[in-house]
């Protein structure tokens, strides 16, 4: 898979739905792969090449995954749960009985039991407060779309035209075991970089022109899946979404140039570094104390 492969006439917007390896398998430019050359306040094509070329495959916690996969089905497309959920109620995930099981439910979601449980009580109350955000969603539906001849695409949890608030709702719904208290989850979106893909997803809504990127309402929803549970309910603002949609463009820009000229390096900086704000008062208090 080469960054290259990206380049190509350009294409109009386009929304559908399509099964996840067609959706990841297009030679396009995504948020999750762009966001890697936002380094600090830097630009490194090399690293969202890099990226692209070389998929993460990072270890993570399975049950934590599924736990997500299945709130985000419980949440936005809660008829699919029982045909395409299977409860694992026995104790060991190993033997005989466990490989059966899996066999018999190869293409399901298996979740632990109390999982299940854990997840489905975290979701129903947390639905209390929000189902008004997660009715009439097409749920999942990609964004397809080009840059000048950069093609791009992104997926959003839930899409709402006709949205009472804007003309449009694009909304993500995030799982968290961090706690849903304001700064755990202002520190998950910026670490996670959300404020940068949903600023990405907005751009790609507000393609065609047709619609204005003042009209697009944005909201993260966290929800948390272990006791004590809760949700949080985050929208962002346009001067946000602007500010960062400004960044992941310009580092498009200059992605595609160093692909035109194939010239790609790891970002090298020089910098300096003296005392640090909290050293200098501690310094600053020492002198005092020596008057």
């Amino acid at each position: 898979m080469s960054i290259k492969d990206i380049i190509g006439p350009a294409q109009p917007l386009r929304t559908e739905r399509l099964p996840e390896t067609t959706y990841r398998a297009m030679p396009r430019m995504n948020a999750s792969t762009l966001v890697n050359g936002l380094r600090g306040t830097d630009y490194d094509p090399f690293a969202v090449k890099w990226a692209y070329e070389h998929p993460s495959k990072c270890a993570t916690n399975q049950d934590a995954l599924d736990r997500g996969t299945l709130a985000h089905m419980m949440m936005l497309e809660p008829l699919e749960v029982p045909t395409r959920v299977a409860r694992w109620t026995g104790n060991r995930r190993a033997g005989a009985e466990w490989e059966a099981f899996c066999e018999a439910n190869e293409h399901m979601l298996i979740v632990r039991d109390e999982d299940y449980q854990e997840v489905e009580f975290g979701c129903v109350k947390a639905m209390e407060s929000v189902q008004s955000y997660f009715t009439d969603l097409y749920v999942e539906h990609c964004l397809l779309w080009s840059e000048d001849d950069v093609r791009c695409k992104g997926r959003v949890d839930g899409m709402r035209p006709n949205d009472k608030l804007g003309k449009v709702l694009l909304l993500d719904l995030k799982t968290t075991e961090r706690g849903i208290d304001n700064r755990s989850t202002d520190r998950t979106v910026i670490d996670m970089r959300y404020r940068e893909k949903m600023a990405w997803y907005r751009r790609g809504m507000c393609s065609t022109g047709e619609i204005d990127k003042y009209d697009v309402r944005v909201v993260l929803v966290f929800v948390q899946l272990t006791p004590p549970f809760g949700v949080n309910v985050k929208p962002l603002d346009s001067i946000c979404l602007d500010h960062f949609e400004a960044r992941m463009i310009e580092l498009l820009k200059r992605t595609r140039d160093a692909i035109e000229k194939n010239n790609f390096a790891p970002m090298s900086i020089q910098s300096a570094m003296g005392l640090m704000p909290w050293e200098q008062a501690d310094i600053n208090h020492e002198m005092e104390e020596a008057r």
